[in-house]
C-alpha cells in the first residue's frame, strides 16, 4: 500500500523551541518546521510505501520524531494497518489526534490524517498509478453531498455520545433524556455518523472537548444548526475497534451507575 500522511499541526511544544526538525517515513532527511508559542502549524505531507508481504510488514509501526538542535525531543508510533482499517470502516480520510512520547512532561500533541491506496506490484508507472487512486478517492468523495443531514435543534441535550478519540466528533452511541424520551437526533442520524459544522463553525477538526465547550456556550441558544455526515453504511461488519472499545467502556460505566443507583 502507499500511504499519504499530512502532519497539520503540532501543539504543547516548549515555547522557547522555535526551529525544530521532524523525521518522517516519507523522507530520508529531516524537514525544517517552525514553531510559535508552543504551535506549529507545520502541514508536512508525508508519502511512503508498505510492502505487506509478510505478516511482519502488517505490524511494523511507523516512527515520526520531532527533533530540537539534532536532539530527539518527541516521538510517536503509528500502527499503519489499524489505521488502514479505520480509513476503510470510517469512509474516507481520518484526522486524529496523537501525543507524543517526551521526557519533558510536555503534553505534545500532533494532529494529522491519513489515506491510503492499493499499489500494483507489477506497476510500471507508480505516477499514473497514484493520479488514479485520487481519482477513485475523489469519486468517493463526490457521495458525501447525499450524505450530508443538516439539523436545526432547539436548546437541551443532544442525547447522543460522541467517542473521546476520534476527530471529527463522531456519534458513539444515543442515550436517553433524563425524562426518559429519546433525543433530537434519533432517526435524523445514526451511529458514527460525524459532525461536520456546528452553526458557522467547521468542525472537521475538533476533538471532543472543544464540542463540549460550544454545547455549553450555546446551550440556553433558541436554536442551533449541525450538520452530520452519514457513514456510508448503516451496517459495518467491519466495525471499527477504536469505536468499539469506546461503547464498551460506555457501557461499562452505565452498569456501574445503575449499581450505585
Amino acid at each position: 500500500y502507499g500511504f499519504i500522511l499530512t502532519l497539520k499541526k503540532i501543539t504543547g511544544l516548549a515555547e522557547n523551541w522555535n526551529s525544530l526538525t521532524l523525521q518522517h517515513p516519507g523522507a530520508k532527511d529531516p524537514v525544517k518546521i517552525t514553531s510559535e508559542k508552543g504551535i506549529s502549524n507545520c502541514n508536512v505531507i508525508c508519502e511512503f510505501k508498505r510492502s505487506y508481504i509478510s505478516e511482519d510488514d502488517a505490524n511494523t509501526d511507523t516512527k515520526i520524531r520531532l527533533m530540537n538542535k539534532k536532539k530527539k525531543v518527541a516521538k510517536v508510533h503509528l500502527n499503519l494497518d489499524a489505521l488502514r482499517k479505520h480509513v476503510d470502516s470510517m469512509g474516507k480520510e481520518v484526522a486524529y489526534n496523537v501525543t507524543l512520547e517526551n521526557t519533558f512532561q510536555l503534553n505534545i500533541e500532533f494532529l494529522f490524517s491519513i489515506d491510503y491506496f492499493v499499489v500494483e506490484k507489477d506497476q510500471s508507472n507508480p505516477v499514473l498509478k497514484r493520479e488514479e487512486s485520487f481519482d477513485s478517492l475523489a469519486s468517493a468523495e463526490s457521495d458525501q453531498t447525499e450524505r450530508v443531514v443538516a439539523l436545526k435543534l432547539g436548546p437541551g441535550s443532544l442525547g447522543a455520545s460522541f467517542a473521546n478519540s476520534i476527530v471529527p466528533p463522531t456519534i458513539l452511541s444515543f442515550l436517553p433524556l433524563p425524562d426518559g424520551s429519546q433525543g433530537p437526533l434519533v432517526g435524523k442520524v445514526v451511529e458514527k455518523s460525524e459532525l461536520i459544522r456546528f452553526n458557522s463553525y467547521d468542525t472537521t477538526m475538533w476533538g471532543l472537548n472543544r464540542l463540549k465547550e460550544c454545547l455549553q456556550q450555546t446551550k440556553s441558544d433558541e436554536f442551533r444548526e449541525l450538520v452530520f455526515l452519514l457513514p456510508r453504511s448503516e451496517v459495518d461488519p467491519g466495525k471499527d475497534k477504536q469505536l468499539q472499545q469506546e461503547e464498551e467502556v460506555v457501557q461499562q460505566q452505565e452498569k456501574e451507575e445503575q449499581k450505585e443507583e
